[in-house]
């Protein structure tokens, strides 16, 4: 069939570097076109269902209800004459006071598609919290990740979303890389900041804390996420075994990088910038399609410092299993901590297509 044709094109194609591509030869191109053409099909007949068992009624007031307990903690932390002498009047597009749902009532939903890259950083064995901050400091977001399976047009519940990224100076915990920050610091293997695992409720959601990634030599600020099924939940907190449903790196407008680049922390980042028209990955998981694999975001506060809330709808196939990929970890996280590995991973998806659809 097209899909396990794709899937051997992938396992025959020469390992990726992170940030680079191969260009696809017209077979390859319009296999993954027939592809995005069935899955936008089976996206769009997605929308009724998904109204009608209350799927984004639910999503929107979650949203706003995470977005406003943050804002009251914020209030709470200011100085009576400061919340005295600020106006309260809201003049902007966000959240409307009466409506606060407004805010969240447009959105896209992704769909993966199984061919591409983990890139070098992922750490199998990371731990299941739903705060990966630790002592790292930069810009705090909130990030949530909606699953539905866009064969049935369902929320996917009980999968384990599993989740990375690099600090605001743009290094990675848990990898000792040449070019992953001071590479003779060996300690850094066993760091655990700032990588998570997650499991999604009956409506197919995780959320999980993190900040806001800081960009490093050829790549812009990116979030890396894999989605596991059926798996084992080990008894120091960690997950391991059961199949990969499907991979992917999400991404920032560019204005909000360039603002969030201006703020401490990330001005003490020392790698040359690439944007996102510069990112080989950003080019990849947009080509031949219409993928827009870029968070949606509101601010939590008056100032970008306070921090932001981002949220994606993923759209999966729950049935398909892409874990006789080719691509290789250097590095666990055990019982024991950080270990230098030579198992063999998966090469999952991390081509996207977005569907048009307002729900």
């Amino acid at each position: 069939m097209r899909i396990q044709a794709l899937t051997l094109l992938a396992l025959a194609a020469p390992a990726l570097t992170h940030g680079t591509f191969e260009h696809d030869d017209l077979e390859t191109q319009l296999l993954k076109r027939d592809f995005y053409t069935i899955g936008r099909r089976s996206l769009e007949s997605c929308a009724g269902s998904l109204n009608s068992d209350g799927t984004n009624k639910r999503a929107h007031r979650r949203r706003a209800a995470v977005v406003n307990h943050h804002r009251r903690a914020l209030l709470q932390k200011r100085s009576m004459v400061e919340v005295l002498n600020t106006p309260h009047l809201y003049t902007g597009n966000g959240i409307d006071p009466d409506h606060p749902a407004s805010a969240f009532a447009h959105e896209h939903h992704v769909l993966l598609a199984p061919y591409g890259d983990t890139g070098p950083y992922y750490v199998p064995g990371e731990l299941i919290r739903d705060d990966a901050r630790e002592d790292q400091e930069g810009i705090p977001i909130i990030v949530e990740a909606q699953f539905i399976d866009f064969i049935t047009c369902k929320p996917i519940p009980g999968m384990w979303w599993d989740m990375w990224n690099a600090n605001a100076t743009g290094v990675y915990s848990g990898v000792i890389n040449e070019s992953n920050g001071d590479f003779t610091d060996h300690s850094n293997v066993n760091n655990t900041f700032l990588r998570a695992v997650q499991l999604a409720d009956e409506d197919g959601v995780a959320q999980i804390k993190t900040i806001f990634p800081g960009h490093y030599t050829g790549r812009t600020n990116h979030i890396h996420i894999i989605a596991h099924t059926d798996v084992t939940v080990l008894k120091n907190g960690t997950i391991t075994g059961g199949s990969i449903a499907h991979t992917g790196q999400f991404f920032f407008d560019q204005d909000l990088i360039d603002k969030v680049s201006q703020t401490y922390h990330y001005t003490q980042n020392p790698y040359q910038v690439t944007g996102n028209k510069l990112d080989d990955t950003f080019h990849q998981e947009t080509a031949y399609s219409a993928s827009d694999p870029v968070f949606h975001y509101e601010y939590l506060g008056d100032s970008i410092e306070d921090g932001l809330f981002m949220w994606v709808r993923i759209g999966v196939n729950a049935s398909a299993n892409w874990d006789d990929g080719v691509g290789e970890h250097s590095f666990t996280y055990g019982a024991d901590g950080g270990n230098a590995s030579t198992v063999i991973l998966s090469r999952c998806a991390i081509f996207s297509y977005v569907s048009p659809l307002t729900v």
